[in-house]
């Protein structure tokens, strides 16, 4: 009896270890208000997604390159019909490498980004998942389609109904889950970008071509993740 009950407690101590490790490893990202995420910006687009595609790279880095068009820029400076980011990530004969806290993307959606060195950042989002906003039937939702409530004291509320895969430090207190409640429009949602005054130099946005793209030569630590 005695051993059944040690075996007992072993096993429920291999999982509290277990679920430990998985909860330290979860990426943790500084929180940003709707202002940092404006100003930390290059550019402001929206689009649709048209094409996504993965690469590894000669270091063995997997990239995925995301290409939308019909362009909507509402904050920032490009010219033309389409644009293609790279983020780090993605799956190469069947062999897939993931980056915790990165937005996932998917054929046809319709997004507004909040772009932020692309081609030079891991991520080239502000704020990863932060700065990614899914349009549905004129709704605005978060990166994991939570829908978007508002913006109250310059947080941007959700209500939260799929577990969060990243750690955001300092972000408010989510709505709860139940009724379901009625998310932003996109009307809504982009008058309140235009309401953020930014008085900093605009950014020249750039596109990448997936054939000829390469890791900048600056090591990764220089990527300022915690930044981001």
């Amino acid at each position: 009896m005695l051993r059944i009950r040690n075996r007992f407690v072993n096993s429920l101590i291999f999982i509290s270890i277990a679920l430990f490790s998985c909860q330290s490893l979860a990426t943790a990202l500084k929180y940003r208000s709707f202002t940092e995420l404006v100003l930390n910006a290059d550019a402001i687009m929206q689009g649709q997604v048209q094409q996504i595609s993965s690469r590894r790279l000669d270091n063995g880095t997997i990239v995925t390159f995301v290409t939308l068009t019909n362009l909507d820029l509402h904050r920032g400076d490009y010219a033309f019909a389409e644009f293609t980011l790279v983020s780090h990530g993605g799956e190469v004969n069947g062999l897939v490498q993931k980056i915790q806290g990165a937005p996932q993307f998917k054929l046809a959606q319709n997004l507004i980004l909040f772009l932020q060195g692309n081609g030079k950042r891991m991520v080239p989002i502000s704020g990863w998942g932060q700065g990614m906003f899914v349009v549905n039937e004129n709704m605005v939702h978060d990166y994991q389609l939570n829908p978007v409530l508002g913006i109250v004291n310059d947080q941007i509320q959700v209500q939260r109904l799929t577990v969060p895969d990243v750690i955001l430090i300092g972000a408010p207190e989510p709505a709860e889950t139940t009724p379901l409640l009625t998310p932003m429009t996109e009307a809504q949602f982009i008058e309140s970008i235009s309401r953020v005054t930014v008085t900093k130099r605009t950014t020249q946005l750039e596109s990448v071509h997936p054939e000829t793209y390469t890791l900048p030569r600056h090591n990764a630590t220089e990527l300022k993740m915690s930044q981001q």
